[in-house]
């Protein structure tokens, strides 16, 4: 999915990262924007409005209805 970043965050071991990826988008995003949200298990040099294609495994997505509420299944926590 190619997408736009728009804030990075270096957290440690970790990079979280928003970007725009229309026509994805968050339901109540906590950055007040209808950015996707990536979190990356470590660090990665990005930029802002860096462009970037985005791209998961189906069964490590966590997907949310408008109502905030969880679609998909229960998935065991994992140890990093």
């Amino acid at each position: 999915i190619p997408a736009r970043v728009r804030l990075v965050e270096h957290l440690g071991r970790e990079t979280v990262f928003y970007a725009d990826a229309s026509p994805l988008k968050t339901s109540g995003s906590d950055t007040g924007t209808e950015n996707v949200t990536v979190q990356m298990p470590q660090i990665v040099p990005l930029s802002n409005d860096a462009a970037v294609t985005i791209g998961f495994e189906i069964a490590d997505v966590y997907l949310f209805g408008p109502d905030g509420r969880t679609l998909t299944a229960h998935k065991p926590l994992q140890a990093i």
